[in-house]
């Protein structure tokens, strides 16, 4: 077999864009291939054809249905997204006959199929359609309308050419240019299959193409076929058949809906049971109310059913079941509706009043389904058994079967729910979720339910979304799946832009779970060949490296994942630093309040991160210690708790990471930690010949904002494709987030190494301006400069004696040994990034801890500096060489020796301890000399005769 120009002959035909479609190869197990271009087909082909060709027994089959989003496994019917073509196959032993029944229809009808296929067991008949057609999402499992149509073209076809009846648009058909293998099951080796057989294209004609409105005489054809078949109860009450209803669908839903008792009509018609013993007698309800609109034309109640909320296709496409539902609507449906005009005439009451159903059957109140004479439906069990009448809050929670109740990693209740053609995710005790539930209910039952029934309902929901329900994370803005970003645009129709390592695109329904705090606002539908440089234009940014900075800022902030180093704007009045950060946030996070003042407490702070993405925060002058720590834990991870309202024991204990801008006059990073995870970029004063009108200008970044933002999806994007391959030489402290940006450097117009060499401008310049201003920092290099080591209580004595200008009355100075070694720790980072060198352990047979300042020994200096250790022997070429910590404390990495200095040889006993490198290792000369391996390096090796410790 030649599987790939078979089976490329036809997925040509059926999917004619190569994407969105399901091949599929079953043995024991089910393996799923989705296809994304026609060079992926090929290929896959390709390699099913060794695989069959290497193991006889698989099966090898494809949807006729395309998808938007990758399924699981082989693909469900609810994620279907469109479909090319109607189907009908014929699995039947006697193929002769069942190629004549496709003859007769094809000359009866004139709709021949497209594309005939000899599946090796019968026949697959293919129509294809002119254009495809639209037929997901499906909410929660309910076909669209779209797919409903779809769907009953199918069940037509399936019942005029005798072939099997499942209608399922996912359903997989066996790919031509394969073998039947179905001779290795048993359950088939008994109906004659011995031998695997040949599935091939018999016959084609391609330019048979159809719209959806082609078969609907064979629909109705086959609707009245059906009709037939129900044969009402013969009783009193029955009516000769009336002339059908002249309205289209619409307008006759319409008035069920607005009659009398249209709250029930309406309620039954979106699939809520409530109030019933059954689904099977709500089922009977609504084809009462269907009866007596459409003046009992089973065929129309049928049609109308099946885009009902109730409709459930393996219990309905049951012809006894359905069938019977049908026959006792119109049997016990006492009225028909008449328009207005023959009122009079056939004295029947108004529309508004809605259906008088069952009034002659004794015991049943109006409005409600009669009970079946015989005391049962059919003999088919029921989805749920009947039982007394509901509470209102077992109603409630009826009523919310359809919301997909789970809970979070820590253990929140949320709730999922159908909201037009999309669905939105609530916590389940949120005000929005109270309300979706409450007015459910009115609908329902045609009254508000109690405040303790809505309680206890929202009780039994959320208990079952935390035992019952599965887990998963719920996001604000933006989220990740399978490595693919996703970010929430914030429209009405909840449309959210997939980033893959490929590209973008906007998408409905995405595999991540969204949750909208009230001051989420709407982003544009983001546009793409725009540029980053363009945001320019809107911010007062003083140079190119900073320029820079901003940029990585904004494209670190869209990834699902931290670090996220904190942008601080500083400047004088009028340097728009507001509205820098105000168009910063537009950019990605729109709220309804885009800046806000520093929380009081911790947990403010919790709240403002888990109801926005990115928090900006205006005009501070000051951050206290406990703030500070805080922002650092959320930009680069740390648990944010406090105590739960109304509980003594509860705690709300959240990981959470947010991007974060601050602005202020003064830097407010005065705190170390807080320092090296901040990008500091300091605004010029904008002149006052060149400021500009703020309404012109809201109203440009306005018309610019769709492009800027496609412009960053795109870096995004290519950050996600190259951050496996960069390799940065020195990782900084927010590593992820500068390995990030290197990568989507390219999508961004910069050459390699833009960012980094802006970046280390930018942490080297910190470090410095840190220690400038930092009058203990200043104190100390007073010491290392000249070398000094002691306790921390020495350095503390010194330092009260030199205290001129009140910095211990100030609480500039420590005024404790311990709270000096701590200071010291905070700036230690600051010292050695310019050049000084800190350290602090125990020593001596007291174990006393020495705090030691020395000039950091740089890898710079050990050219021109030797070699500590230099030796003839061959042991010395086998001991390892110091590491970088080590070379930090003072030991140098093997270098080219230097001429001996003059008073490395001097002829004492002992030499005088080294006063800048106490701790250093002594070498001894050849004249007896120890000295210090720093200060004194040897011109030769023939000069040392010892090394010692």
């Amino acid at each position: 077999m030649n599987l790939p120009n078979d089976a490329k002959q036809l997925l040509d035909q059926v999917h004619p864009s190569g994407r969105g479609f399901v091949l599929a190869v079953i043995t024991d197990r089910l393996i799923s291939r989705f296809v994304s271009d026609s060079g992926d087909v090929e290929r896959i082909l390709g390699e099913l054809t060794e695989i069959q060709e290497r193991e006889c027994g698989i099966g090898v089959y494809y949807s006729l249905a395309a998808y938007d989003n990758v399924p699981e496994k082989r693909g469900a019917e609810h994620e279907v997204s469109r479909v090319q073509c109607c189907f009908a196959d014929i699995d039947k032993p006697d193929k002769a006959s069942a190629l004549c029944r496709i003859n007769a229809f094809s000359e009866r009808t004139g709709c021949g199929p497209s594309i005939l296929v000899d599946s090796g067991a019968g026949y697959q008949c293919l129509w294809l359609l002119q254009e495809p057609v639209e037929v997901g999402p499906f909410e929660r499992g309910m076909p669209t309308p779209e797919a409903l149509g779809v769907r009953a073209i199918n069940a037509a076809l399936a019942r005029e050419l005798d072939g099997d009846p499942t209608i399922d648009l996912a359903r997989i058909f066996r790919l031509p240019g394969t073998l039947n293998t179905k001779c290795f099951d048993p359950k088939y080796q008994a109906k004659g299959y011995a031998e695997p057989l040949p599935c091939r294209i018999v016959a084609k004609q391609l330019d048979r193409r159809y719209s959806l409105e082609e078969f609907d005489r064979i629909v109705r054809d086959d609707d009245r076929s059906r009709a037939a078949r129900i044969v009402p109860i013969q009783t009193q009450a029955n009516r000769s058949p009336a002339a059908p209803v002249d309205l289209d669908d619409q307008t006759l839903l319409d008035l069920a809906r607005s009659a009398a008792n249209g709250h029930k009509f309406t309620g039954l018609w979106n699939g809520e049971i409530a109030g019933y013993p059954s689904h099977s007698e709500a089922d009977q309800a609504l084809c009462c109310h269907l009866a007596f609109w459409t003046r009992k034309d089973a065929a129309r109640i049928d049609r109308l059913f099946r885009l009902s909320g109730l409709y459930r296709p393996k219990k309905w496409d049951l012809e006894t079941y359905r069938d019977r539902t049908i026959a006792k609507a119109i049997q016990f449906t006492a009225e028909e509706y008449t328009p207005a005009s023959q009122a009079k005439q056939d004295k029947l009451e108004s529309p508004q009043d809605g259906p008088d159903i069952a009034l002659e059957v004794e015991g049943t109140p109006p409005g409600q389904p009669p009970e079946p004479p015989d005391g049962g439906d059919d003999g088919l069990p029921d989805e749920e058994p009947p039982s007394e009448r509901r509470t209102q809050a077992g109603i409630l929670v009826a009523l919310a079967d359809d919301a997909d109740a789970f809970h979070t990693p820590e253990a929140r209740g949320y709730v999922s729910v159908p909201v037009g053609k999309h669905r939105e995710t609530y916590p389940i005790r949120s005000k929005s979720f109270r309300l979706w539930l409450q007015r459910r209910f009115y609908q329902a039952q045609g009254k508000p339910p109690s405040n303790q029934a809505v309680t206890d309902a929202l009780d039994q929901i959320e208990a079952k979304a935390i035992f019952e329900g599965p887990e998963e994370p719920v996001h604000v803005r933006i989220g990740e799946a399978r490595g693919n970003i996703y970010l929430d645009l914030g429209d009405p129709e909840w449309n959210a832009v997939e980033i893959t390592p490929s590209g973008w695109r906007v998408i409905k329904n995405p595999p991540v779970r969204f949750r909208r705090p009230k001051s989420l606002m709407a982003l544009p539908q983001p546009v793409a060949g725009g540029s980053v440089g363009e945001l320019r234009a809107f911010i007062n940014v003083p140079d190119e490296s900073s320029w820079v900075l901003m940029v990585a800022w904004l494209v670190g902030a869209f990834f699902a994942t931290g670090p996220y180093p904190i942008l601080i704007l500083i400047g004088e009045q009028g340097s728009a630093k507001s509205m820098a950060a105000r168009f910063l946030r537009w950019i990605i996070d729109p709220s309804i309040a885009p800046l806000r003042t520093m929380p009081r407490d911790e947990r403010d702070l919790l709240i403002s991160a888990v109801n926005g993405w990115a928090l900006v925060f205006d005009n501070l002058s000051s951050l206290s210690p406990w703030i500070s720590d805080a922002l650092c834990r959320l930009a680069t991870g740390g648990g944010l708790g406090t105590r739960e309202l109304y509980t003594d024991l509860e705690e709300i204990l959240l990981d959470v990471r947010r991007p974060v801008i601050l602005n202020g006059i003064e830097n407010v990073a005065s705190r170390d930690d807080l320092r090296e995870r901040s990008i500091i970029v300091t605004l010029p004063a904008i002149p006052p010949e060149e400021r500009r009108d703020e309404t012109a200008m809201l109203a440009e970044f306005d018309k610019a904002r769709a492009a800027i933002l496609g412009a960053v999806l795109d870096a995004v994007s290519v950050a996600l494709r190259r951050r496996r391959e960069i390799k940065l030489k020195r990782l900084p402290r927010m590593a992820d987030f500068a390995l990030r940006v290197t990568a989507a450097e390219p999508a961004l117009g910069w050459t390699e190494g833009t960012f980094m060499a802006a970046y280390e401008e930018h942490e080297s310049n910190a470090s410095s301006e840190a220690v400038a201003f930092d009058p203990f920092a200043q104190f100390i290099l007073g010491r290392a400069e000249r070398g000094w080591f002691g306790t921390a209580g020495q350095l503390l004595k010194e330092l009260r004696e030199e205290d001129s200008e009140g910095g211990f009355k100030n609480g500039i100075f420590p005024n404790t040994p311990r709270k000096l070694a701590d200071r010291l720790r905070r700036i230690a980072p600051n010292l050695r990034k310019t050049g000084w060198q800190f350290t602090c352990k125990p020593e001596g047979h007291k174990r006393e801890r020495i705090i030691r300042f020395s000039p950091k020994v740089s890898t710079s200096s050990a050219s021109s500096a030797p070699s500590a250790i230099v030796r003839t022997d061959e042991s010395n070429d086998a001991k390892p060489e110091p590491n970088a910590d080590e070379a930090d404390e003072g030991f140098l990495s093997r270098a080219k020796p230097t001429p001996l200095a003059p008073s490395a040889v001097n002829t004492g006993s002992k030499p005088a301890r080294c006063y800048i490198h106490p701790n250093t290792p002594m070498w001894l000369s050849v004249h007896g000399a120890r000295n210090c391996t720093l200060c004194h390096p040897p011109a030769d090796a023939s000069l040392v005769r010892e090394y010692l410790q």
